[in-house]
């Protein structure tokens, strides 16, 4: 077994498990990649056999499901139960099929977080996403808090992650008190989209690059907006009490440290975290370094081992991702996607202060 600790090996496998979706959300084209294969969706002992098979390998020690809507996987409480005793699990939902009897599935297969896409009061959530779909999302919710407390479990951690964007982001006091009321996390995600540059992204030939955001251009936040957002945030968890408690002269400071860094990006560019640490599997079993550049497959699960971690097409296209010489990879880098400029000394100073 090749342990995770040492530099260089996968710590996460994520699946995504279907791209079938019940709901349209407007900012999402997700659901259409469903189109791209008439093949069969991997079968439950064939995702089971994968996680087993990298476990034993590298010690992959997170297991993720995404979609579309995982839970539109009748199998998924059964894969869970199977994989949370080894690994941390984590599903990410839009709650609309969560009832009584899949919530009983999911605390007593012991799934260890559950992440929530509520975007905002439920007349905004339903515009972006449909009619119906806070209520139904809000239901779910309940269902697992309640179930929690029947069989007396603490986990999953309930966790609401709302998607900002400039029509949402007036309501993250109400969106965070709603968190509160149903006992749930609360963390922040924001919409990107770097069109020009995924389109402008080629490998030995061929574009890789893949769209996955419907015309956002009117719902992007510039970097002063998510500064503003960042602040209202913060003044909440102090004013509620929370464990992140900072200071705000230190607030501050880091906030134009971020912001001066993420504007001086291009000439900071940093390696990607996702592609260092995490396997990706689409529903067919592909190999693919994330979901920016879907069109790059490198493997498949069903055929190919653990050595295609180090295959030849994999370790070629991860040099040219280190080197900065994708536009995709830059324009994520800029967002701040999947790194995070810093410097390291003010970290060093910021994790001593009680957060």
């Amino acid at each position: 077994m090749i342990k995770n600790k040492s530099r260089g090996y996968p710590t996460t496998l994520t699946f995504d498990i279907t791209y079938k979706c019940n709901l349209r959300c407007r900012m999402c084209n997700v659901w259409k990649l469903d189109e791209r294969s008439d093949k069969p969706e991997l079968t439950t002992k064939e995702i089971i056999d994968t996680f087993k098979t990298y476990k034993s390998h590298f010690g992959v020690n997170c297991v993720r499901f995404l979609g579309g809507e995982p839970l539109l996987r009748e199998d998924l409480p059964e894969i869970i139960r199977e994989i949370s005793p080894s690994a941390f699990t984590e599903i990410v939902t839009n709650g609309t099929l969560i009832n009584e009897s899949v919530a009983k599935e999911l605390v007593k297969g012991e799934l260890h977080r559950i992440r929530f896409s509520i975007d905002g009061p439920e007349k905004y959530h339903d515009l972006m996403r449909g009619k119906g779909a806070f209520l139904e999302a809000s239901k779910g919710i309940d269902a697992l808090q309640k179930e929690k407390k029947k069989q007396n479990k603490q986990h999953p951690v309930v966790s609401i992650w709302p998607v900002m964007s400039k029509k949402n982001y007036i309501h993250l006091k109400e969106m965070y008190l709603f968190a509160k009321e149903k006992n749930a996390d609360f963390k922040l995600l924001f919409l990107v989209d770097f069109n020009k540059s995924l389109k402008d992204t080629y490998f030995e030939g061929k574009r890789i690059g893949c769209h996955r955001a419907i015309d956002p251009d009117c719902l992007l936040l510039t970097l002063k907006e998510k500064e503003e957002i960042w602040s209202r945030y913060y003044y909440l968890l102090r004013t509620y009490k929370e464990k992140t408690n900072r200071n705000v002269l230190f607030i501050k400071i880091e906030q134009c440290l971020r912001y001066l860094l993420n504007k001086l990006c291009p000439l900071l560019y940093r390696d990607c975290n996702r592609t260092k640490t995490t396997i990706l599997i689409d529903p067919w079993g592909n190999f693919f370094p994330c979901e920016f550049l879907y069109y790059y497959e490198y493997g498949n699960c069903l055929v190919d081992g653990p050595e295609i971690w180090f295959s030849e097409r994999r370790v070629k296209l991860r040099k040219e991702i280190k080197r900065g010489s994708l536009p995709s990879c830059r324009e994520c880098n800029r967002l701040g996607f999947y790194r995070e400029v810093r410097v390291p000394i003010i970290s060093k100073i910021f994790s001593k202060i009680n957060l």
